[in-house]
């Protein structure tokens, strides 16, 4: 499998122009991330004086188009759509709820379908489409939930972490229920690929192991003659659950899996999540590294998190940055410059072959359109 690889990537590599060039090389993967969860990009509902939103389906279609066909506007060629947040969906589903974003109510129909609207307008468009789901996280415990929600139809795939809830990894029905929803996506859609991002074991978990009580799946791992301590246990866990849907995506034909870990190797070891082991079994297509740090950050610079990623994956894995378009304005993002420098290194790093913006909202505004559509994703007159 790893020779297969390796042959892609460097026919990939010789038809690439030469790194270091000031327009966009040709077969630039450029994405944004379309975020759903808590309406971040789309649905954004307005509220009446009472404080309820005013939901409005016909708007809410007609808004989802627009911003796609904004994307690509601006230049983008990729759209990573989140269409399954907390264990549920922006489509119709016979395994998940519908999310209550659509209609302020889990599990309701909203009566259309955003995922095939997302499909059919980057087909139209000539966008690239990825299934963007948060692969483990079930929403915090106050979340009113419908009775088909994991939660309450399995209790048993679920953990619960300073009150939010997350499929178990170590489970193997838990996995096995992750595996199906990217069946039924891969099944009903006709889809690019799928995407996973960083909600693997929760953030600080490994400072409060105790929180979460997986003591007697361990003992019946050791029990059974596994040789693991428990830390590399839950590694191995993650790593299963990232070789089960890389495997599940490619039953699909030519599709592809890729994954946004933390921006630092560091953090995103302390989710048990090791790129470095998906890279080296080859049981992912792409990564996407959330680098939302500036030049010259104490802790993490943009050039040397970029560096080092490009030092600690093989080259037969193409890396795509996770660029914080949301950090505009912020400190060490108070010039769009930035932006184009960033964009800039990734164009002149050797294994890196594009980038993606978090979140679509904040590439839409007229000031960084504008700067994208005159900079960086500037084309050319005699192109």
């Amino acid at each position: 499998m790893k020779k297969v690889f390796i042959i892609l990537a460097a026919a990939l590599m010789l038809a690439a122009p030469s790194k270091g060039q000031d327009v966009a090389p040709d077969g630039e993967f450029r994405a944004a991330w379309l975020a759903t969860v808590k309406g971040i990009d789309w649905p954004r509902h307005e509220k009446d004086a009472d404080g309820n939103e005013i939901i409005d389906p016909k708007a809410d279609q007609e808004a989802l188009v627009k911003m796609i066909t904004d994307i690509k506007n601006v230049g983008c060629n990729v759209l990573l759509f989140q269409v399954v947040s907390n264990m549920d969906a922006l489509y119709p589903s016979e395994i998940l709820p519908w999310c209550h974003i659509v209609t302020g109510t889990q599990g309701q129909d909203p009566g259309y379908d955003p995922l095939a609207i997302a499909v059919k307008t980057c087909r139209e468009l000539g966008l690239e489409i990825h299934a963007w789901i948060n692969p483990l996280r079930c929403g915090p415990s106050d979340m009113e939930r419908d009775s088909s929600h994991v939660v309450l139809a399995h209790p048993n795939y679920v953990q619960i972490y300073k009150d939010a809830y997350y499929l178990d990894p170590a489970n193997p029905s838990a996995r096995e229920y992750l595996t199906s929803i990217i069946c039924e996506l891969l099944e009903k859609y006709d889809l690019d690929g799928i995407h996973i991002d960083d909600y693997f074991y929760p953030a600080g978990f490994q400072d409060n192991p105790d929180t979460w009580d997986d003591s007697q799946q361990y003992q019946a791992y050791a029990d059974d003659g596994g040789e693991l301590d428990r830390e590399q246990w839950r590694f191995e866990n993650i790593n299963t659950c990232v070789r089960e849907l890389y495997q599940t995506t490619h039953e699909y034909g030519e599709k592809r899996f890729g994954i946004s870990p933390a921006g630092r190797l560091v953090n995103t070891l302390r989710l048990y999540a090791d790129p470095r082991a998906w890279a080296e079994e080859s049981t992912v297509d792409y990564l996407i590294p959330q680098i939302y740090w500036q030049h010259g950050h104490p802790i993490a610079d943009f050039a040397q998190v970029l560096a080092n990623w490009n030092e600690i994956i093989p080259f037969y894995i193409p890396i795509y940055v996770g660029i914080g378009a949301y950090r505009y304005g912020q400190k060490g993002f108070e010039s769009l410059d930035e932006f184009g420098q960033q964009i800039q290194e990734c164009r002149e790093a050797e294994q890196v072959f594009g980038h993606a913006w978090f979140s679509a909202k904040c590439i839409l505004t007229d000031e960084f359109s504008k700067f994208l559509k005159e900079g960086p994703y500037k084309v050319e007159a005699s192109q």
